[in-house]
């Protein structure tokens, strides 16, 4: 449940307007299994590695709508904190991420 419950918050908060932020590591999570998708980045490392790897390949990355540019932008403002203990967790939503229908 607290999976599906992650991907829906984060899934509204790529539709808002009003500038919203990632929350705790397993929001990134989820986000940063998008990103592996949308930019071919292996996703087996820690946290910390895999949003260092979006963030240094977002030079070169166009975002195909709004909502993934208000998501990287959301990941970009968001370091790990260290809140996620749960790694089963971490790797499920990183597998939702990449999931995620939008382009």
């Amino acid at each position: 449940m607290i999976p599906a419950l992650i991907e829906q918050a984060m899934n509204i908060k790529m539709k808002s307007e009003k500038n919203p932020s990632i929350i705790s590591d397993y929001e990134l999570a989820y986000s940063c299994g998008v990103f592996c998708r949308l930019m071919n980045i292996e996703s087996g490392e820690d946290l910390k590695s895999i949003r260092e790897k979006i963030i240094s390949a977002a030079n070169n990355f166009k975002p195909k709508s709004v909502e993934i540019e208000r998501l990287l932008l959301m990941v970009k403002d968001f370091e790990p904190i260290g809140d996620a203990k749960d790694e089963k967790m971490i790797k499920k939503l990183i597998e939702m991420g990449k999931e995620h229908k939008g382009s």
